[in-house]
């Protein structure tokens, strides 16, 4: 009977101290906020991720290979396999009419998440906005590949500018979407 009563006093007791805690402060984590730490954790893992790998080919083993002339040229082969692929699945002639789709619904987008001033639905335009760009920027990257005969080094120089124009959008991107937080917190701010 003790063990029973022991049980039942213990369960009473975590009953009341986890009622008293919420374990899982749901109000206190907002994921649809630009104050959210997710937010800026999720822009900054996918940026990284954006910057540091070109057609599946990560920078760092560009960067190893660059004194040996053997990887380098094993990179180079499938750097072009992987551009002539994306070339063949993005080509912009191809689809004009989702490019069409895709540029009225980010227009629908933006102005609902602007007009009615909905944060998660800005910090996702603002988020997906340069995807585009982007993939314009790698298209280009692609045709060039595949268009000129680039030596190995020489294309481990473009896709070394390509990285760099890629960290110029993320920078860019990161700039505007943090003017537009700071413009949109002291808007909702009293002083």
């Amino acid at each position: 009977m003790n063990g029973e009563l022991a049980f039942f006093l213990t369960l009473a007791l975590f009953r009341e101290y986890y009622q008293r805690i919420d374990l899982v402060a749901s109000e206190y984590i907002q994921f649809t906020s630009f104050a959210s730490i997710w937010f800026w954790f999720f822009l900054c893992v996918f940026w990284y991720f954006e910057c540091n790998s070109i057609f599946g080919v990560q920078y760092s083993a560009w960067n190893e290979a660059n004194n040996n002339e053997e990887e380098l040229l094993e990179l180079s082969k499938v750097t072009r396999f992987l551009a002539s692929r994306f070339v063949q699945k993005y080509q912009l002639t191809k689809h004009w009419i989702s490019i069409l789709l895709l540029a009225f619904l980010s227009s629908f987008w933006a102005s609902t998440a602007i007009l009615y001033g909905n944060e998660f639905l800005q910090a996702l335009f603002f988020v997906f906005l340069p995807i585009p760009t982007l993939a314009l920027i790698r298209l280009n990257l692609a045709n060039k590949i595949l268009t000129q005969n680039l030596s190995p080094s020489e294309l481990f120089l473009r896709i070394r500018l390509h990285r760099r124009n890629s960290q110029l959008l993320a920078l860019f991107t990161v700039s505007i979407i943090f003017c537009w937080v700071i413009f949109t917190l002291l808007k909702h701010q009293t002083i």
